[in-house]
């Protein structure tokens, strides 16, 4: 559905309303389930279309997701390190990122590889970082139930560590709103 909105939006010429649908393809296709290798292929292809279009924001809002894919197929130097890499080395196709574009993606996919590779102490630290983000209109997506998942799991796991109640309590409190979420509350 979103690559078929892509595809009405290029040949409408809404190049906007064409990115958007990609973008929001990647941030889908990453927690479908599906065999990576084809979202590899499709970030390849649509993120050089991006800069051929002179959308600098959205192929930087691009590469976290990009970068994850990487590091967790094992095609990155350092697969617990998302600040740099193969992916987030091409914010130099378009100067840099001195707005920090995407930035707090990084992070959230970063804690969430953290966790996967068993870093509880980055996954921590980069929590609590991240809880603090506004996420706006992101609340209504999957992107947003998963980061809240995370923080159920990491502070579970701080919970069963150090005993602290208020590691129960904040693990509780995420489990709930996904609860809420999940009955479509």
């Amino acid at each position: 559905l979103l690559l078929t909105g892509y595809r009405i939006s290029m040949e409408a010429g809404h190049i906007n309303f064409a990115v958007n649908n990609i973008f929001n393809y990647f941030w889908t296709f990453f927690y479908s389930g599906i065999p990576f290798e084809p979202l590899l292929d499709d970030l390849e292809k649509f993120t050089k279309q991006m800069l051929d279009y002179k959308r600098s924001y959205w192929f930087l809002m691009c590469l976290p997701v990009w970068q994850c894919l990487l590091n967790l197929s094992g095609r990155s130097r350092d697969p617990s390190n998302m600040e740099v890499g193969d992916a987030i080395g091409k914010e130099r196709l378009v100067g840099g990122n001195p707005t920090g574009s995407g930035r707090q993606t990084l992070m959230s996919y970063w804690m969430q590889l953290s966790f996967y590779l068993g870093n509880m102490d980055k996954a921590t630290e980069l929590y609590n970082e991240v809880k603090n983000f506004e996420m706006g209109p992101s609340k209504a997506t999957m992107f947003f139930n998963a980061r809240l998942f995370f923080f159920a799991l990491i502070e579970m796991h701080n919970y069963r560590c150090t005993g602290k109640k208020r590691c129960k309590k904040n693990a509780k409190r995420h489990r709930d709103v996904l609860l809420k979420h999940v009955g479509g509350g």
